[in-house]
């Protein structure tokens, strides 16, 4: 059991974490085009990693916790659509959002990049494991059970 975390910590190790991409989201009902535009300018399509989304760029305040092995871009364009009631959005996701009414919220992305060696299978695994460690040190309000 020893040997197999140790082989874990240093696959951890390998996902090296390009430098962190910070911005604000306002989710108040004029400002959804604005966002897109930042969202699309500031993550490319192919980055991939873990983003935490806060109140007022406190991590006493962590909202969420997430990650994506393909598109992390996506999955915030997903979130805002999730705070504009699309009936599209994961109902619990509407919710969340909702509760936030007009607020601003701060996203942070650890972007990573990884040697060839490791597969997009494992990536995708290291990553849920990162965003468990994450998870499990702020405390978000809100997890999303899959």
């Amino acid at each position: 059991m020893k040997k197999e975390i140790e082989e874990i910590t240093d696959k951890l190790e390998q996902l090296l974490i390009l430098t962190e991409v910070t911005f604000e989201i306002n989710l108040g009902n004029k400002s959804s085009i604005e966002n897109r535009k930042i969202i699309r300018e500031l993550i490319s399509k192919k980055m991939k990693g873990v983003y935490v989304i806060s109140k007022n760029n406190q991590l006493k305040d962590v909202l969420y916790v997430g990650q994506s092995a393909t598109c992390i871009r996506e999955r915030i364009l997903i979130h805002l659509e999730a705070s504009k009631d699309k009936k599209s959005a994961d109902k619990s996701y509407r919710k969340f959002f909702k509760d936030y009414g007009e607020s601003t919220l701060h996203i942070t992305i650890l972007p990573i990049t990884h040697p060839t060696e490791i597969d997009d299978k494992e990536v995708k695994l290291l990553l849920k494991f990162k965003e468990a460690l994450l998870t499990y040190k702020y405390k978000p309000k809100f997890v999303f059970e899959r």
